[in-house]
């Protein structure tokens, strides 16, 4: 291996995780990720096994799915659905009432798949974009943080915020738009 592929992998390795530092971040962000039941004591390594494991699903699903293949809706819905599988039933203990919500889950896929997307890691665009309040602007339909396992309620308002394909470019121009 030479110098420079190993450079080039490091740079990516540091890249992915500062895309899921973010992705983290805006995906716990008022989210009461973990349980508050009373005398549930949850430590600095439970949280960041249960981050770890989070990545680990979400890169599984990337390499898997997204890397290299145009991936219809149903199928993403499906991916949100295995990301919550994949972390509940280990770290249910530290979770609320039935594990990861589903609004959670579709907020750390989404966002890191946009990640990926805009530095060109993937070949095609992410089927659905960061359902958020921004987003969501004045039409606020639900409350994503609040969104259990509900992918009917939640496959319908991204498609009635944007009909049609192009929903990971239609979401970037007007979040860039809010930047702005």
């Amino acid at each position: 291996m030479t110098k420079t592929s190993t450079i080039e992998q490091e740079k990516e390795y540091f890249l992915k995780n500062q895309f899921w530092a973010a992705t983290i971040s805006a995906a716990f962000a008022r989210a009461y990720v973990y349980t508050s039941e009373s005398g549930v004591k949850i430590t600095d390594k439970q949280k960041n096994d249960f981050k770890k494991a989070l990545f680990k699903c979400v890169e599984g699903l990337v390499e898997t799915e997204y890397l290299n293949r145009n991936i219809n809706e149903v199928e993403h819905i499906k991916n949100i659905q295995k990301l919550q599988e994949c972390v509940n039933a280990e770290h249910i203990s530290i979770l609320p009432e039935k594990g990861l919500k589903f609004g959670v889950a579709q907020k750390l896929l989404n966002l890191y798949l946009k990640y990926l997307w805009c530095s060109d890691k993937l070949k095609y665009p992410p089927p659905h974009f960061p359902l958020d309040r921004l987003i969501q602007e004045n039409n606020i339909q639900v409350n994503w943080t609040d969104l259990k396992c509900d992918e009917k309620k939640y496959s319908e308002v991204i498609n009635d915020l944007c009909k049609g394909e192009g929903k990971a470019e239609w979401e970037l121009v007007k979040y860039n738009s809010f930047l702005r």
